[in-house]
């Protein structure tokens, strides 16, 4: 699991309610998390502006660096979308 964040409070909170898993956390630069360094199963969480992942959702993929690496979007049950 990695943890991209600006502030080191939030990369600290991350980090701390995805604990027991095996927790990266690291401030968003364009090398601190190369998209060939990922593998099936990694989870990426970025809480950043500058980062600025795009979300290819018509290919199921995510990009940062401009190479896009597959990827499934998941977000928590309070930004589910409602039926209502």
């Amino acid at each position: 699991m990695i943890v991209a964040a600006d502030a080191d409070y939030f990369r600290g909170r991350g980090a701390f309610h995805l604990y027991p898993h095996n927790v990266f956390s690291t401030r968003p630069q364009r090398d601190a998390c190369a998209p060939s360094s990922l593998r099936p199963g990694d989870y990426l969480s970025s809480i950043s502006a500058r980062w600025r992942i795009q979300i290819l959702r018509s290919s199921g993929a995510c990009s940062w660096t401009g190479e896009p690496v597959s990827a499934e979007l998941r977000l928590s049950p309070e930004l589910q979308p409602s039926d209502r």
